[in-house]
């Protein structure tokens, strides 16, 4: 994703947003990713959880919560967001944040593993991610 560095403009553009239709899910979801590029991971969590307040079945959101929860370390709260997330829809994206998060655990094989399933869903990324550490 490209990024403009107007930060504080898509803040206040998200949080307009949000003041129009309090329960516009995507807007907390975007809001947070703005928080989460400015390294600001509360704010990021306290956006993706009021997402997920209205919307508990969000796969979206909880794949987004588990890379938060990734950052900061939360690697099983981060694992159990990216299992739901999954087991809603499964999307590329997601086998690739569960993959990075096994890699973090240590098991490399079942990184590999999702790595080798997004991959084959076209995410390029995940495709990389098989060649690091070789």
């Amino acid at each position: 994703m490209k990024s403009l560095g107007r930060f504080d403009e898509a803040v206040k553009d998200f949080t307009s947003a949000i003041d129009l239709d309090p329960v516009y899910v995507r807007a907390y979801i975007e809001r947070g990713r703005v928080h989460l590029l400015t390294g600001d991971s509360g704010e990021a969590l306290r956006d993706v959880d009021a997402a997920l307040d209205i919307d508990p079945g969000s796969a979206e959101a909880l794949e987004f919560r588990a890379t938060i929860y990734r950052g900061m370390g939360r690697l099983d709260d981060a694992l159990a967001d990216a299992n739901t997330s999954i087991e809603l829809v499964p999307r590329a994206g997601t086998y690739h944040t569960r993959g990075l998060i096994y890699r973090d655990l240590g098991e490399e094989e079942r990184a590999r593993a999702d790595f080798t399933y997004a991959c084959g869903m076209g995410m390029s990324e995940a495709c990389d991610a098989l060649t690091e550490g070789d």
